[in-house]
Parts: C-alpha cells; structure tokens; sequence
C-alpha cells in the first residue's frame, strides 16, 4: 500500500495500529491532513480569514 494510493480507512488504521513504524504514521497523518487541506474551499469566510491571519 502506498500512502497517495491508500484510502482514508486505510490511512486511519495505520495510524492507530501498534506495528506501524512512528515515520509511517506520520505519513499517514500528513496525507489525511492534505487531503482535508485540499477539500477546503477558500470561498469559505472562516477559512479566508483564518488564512489571512496566519499569512501575517
């Protein structure tokens, strides 16, 4: 299983499986987070504003 291929329930049980090595939870944990990321409109006030403030 590859991380950019796997599906969500796939990441999810890496990351709370106890075999997983901390570097592929990691992984796992950054590729969920990208995809939420990407799922995000910025049409969104509270999205926008939140990305202006951090920009600063």
């Amino acid at each position: 299983m590859t991380v950019s291929t796997a599906t969500d329930q796939q990441l999810i049980q890496v990351i709370f499986g106890e075999e997983a090595p901390l570097d592929e939870k990691y992984e796992c944990v950054r590729e969920l987070q990208l995809r939420k990321h990407q799922d995000t409109k910025m049409s969104d006030p509270a999205i926008r504003n939140l990305a202006e403030y951090l920009a600063r």
